[in-house]
Order: structure tokens, then sequence, then C-alpha cells
């Protein structure tokens, strides 16, 4: 596993890539702030520790502050693939801010996404006075699915009513349709206790294919969509902050 360590100049080469440039902040709802970042690996490695403090399938990381070369033996070893494939595998990103701040208290091996990520963390606290909002990680502000299904998160965060009728329409599910759901969830690496987060993010903007297989699951489908809808909107302008970085 030795060869699979990686250094942060790795993790953010900024001699050969202006990174400060990629990367974008925008209100897009309520309380739902999104860092826009079209190259998916710096996207990705933006997020990593963050994401996994919050959600890890591993209890070894969630909740738990980690190294990063720990986390990259251990994402070696689970794929089975014989590379560090993180900044492929996955391209949105959800967080709740009480987490950001919770996993900025003791990291062990600060690096330049960390302090881009408390840049970013300390523009928004800024902005809403020290509020609580959620941050998401996009490759575009433009309707892309990324966007939506990272959107339909921070509405199940933020917003009561629309988490109250997702679950409800989540509850009513066939017993055995919510099974098949959260095992294709669980497989693709999701924690067991966000299942019904992402049933109702992957239902409402992104079902995958094996999702879609699902018997009568396209009926269920237009539920989330319907709720979705009346809940997001782009028509609400969407707001650019400059992020102020600091050293």
């Amino acid at each position: 596993m030795q060869n699979c360590r990686i250094s942060n100049k790795i993790l953010l080469p900024f001699k050969s890539i202006k990174v400060l440039d990629q990367i974008e902040l925008y209100e897009v709802q309520d309380k739902v702030y999104a860092v826009k970042v079209e190259n998916q690996k710096i996207r990705a490695f933006l997020f990593l520790r963050y994401q996994e403090f919050y959600e890890s399938h591993s209890e070894d990381f969630r909740s738990h502050h980690f190294s990063i070369n720990d986390y990259v033996d251990f994402y070696v070893d689970y794929t089975k693939k014989g590379m560090f494939t993180y900044g492929i595998d996955w391209s949105g990103f959800n967080i709740p801010s009480n987490i950001i701040e919770e996993c900025m208290k003791a990291i062990p091996d600060k690096n330049e996404y960390d302090r881009i990520m408390y840049n970013i963390f300390d523009t928004i606290k800024k902005e809403i006075n020290d509020g609580v909002f959620y941050l998401i990680g996009v490759d575009s502000i433009d309707n892309s699915w990324v966007l939506k299904h990272e959107v339909a998160h921070g509405l199940y965060f933020t917003n009561q009513k629309y988490k109250y009728q997702a679950d409800a329409i989540t509850s009513c599910l066939p017993k055995t349709t919510h099974k098949k759901l959260k095992e294709i969830i669980m497989n693709m690496g999701y924690n067991e206790f966000v299942v019904n987060d992402e049933i109702n993010a992957y239902l409402s903007t992104s079902a995958t294919r094996s999702m879609l297989e699902i018997k009568g699951v396209k009926k269920e489908i237009g539920k989330y969509e319907e709720l979705f809808y009346r809940f997001f909107s782009l028509e609400k302008k969407v707001k650019k902050i400059d992020i102020k970085w600091e050293n």
C-alpha cells in the first residue's frame, strides 16, 4: 500500500493549475450554498475529508478526525481497483455546516484543500451572520443533474416541510421496493443512516439504471419529482459570492 500514498503536492498541484480561479461560490437556495468546481478531481479532493467525516460507510472515518493518507489506503483496499479513484468515483458532495465546523476542529494533516474549505466556510458564515447552512459541491449551476441531486439533499436538511413530505413518500414505499433501493444505495458506498436522504435525492433527480429496474419504482419517482420541483427553483436569482481568500 505504500505506493498508494499521496502528498499534498499531488493532491493540489498549485504550480501547474490555477486552482483558486476554478472555484466559485453561489447561494442557490435559501441556506444552500454551492461550490462550483468544473474539474471533478479538484472538487472531490476539496470535499473528501468533510464528506467522509459526515457519512463515510466506515466507522473508522465517520465522525473521526483522520489523515488523508490513511483514507487513501482504506479506499484503495475497499474499492479493489489498485489505485485511488475517489476523484473519478464521486462527482457531487453535500455537507451540513455544523459537520464542517466539527471536522475542522482537529485536522491532523491540514493541507491546501483545508485552507480553501476554511475560506469558503468563513465567507458563508460572515454572509449569514453565523447561521446554519448546507454546502454542496457541483460541476455547474446551470440545472445539471449533479446540482439538482445535491440541492435535493440541501432541501432535505434545511427545509422541514420538504423533509416531512419526502419522508412521508418514502414511508409509503412498498417494503420490497425500499429494501431493494437501500441495498443499491449501500452497495454504492453510502452509510445506512443517509439511505432515506439518498432515496429522495436519487428518485427526485437522478435515478440509476438499477433503481429504474425495480418493479413499480417509476410510479414512485413521479411523486418525488413533483415534490422536488415544488420547492426547487432557480428562478430565484442565484447569488454569486466573492470568496475571501486568506492565508
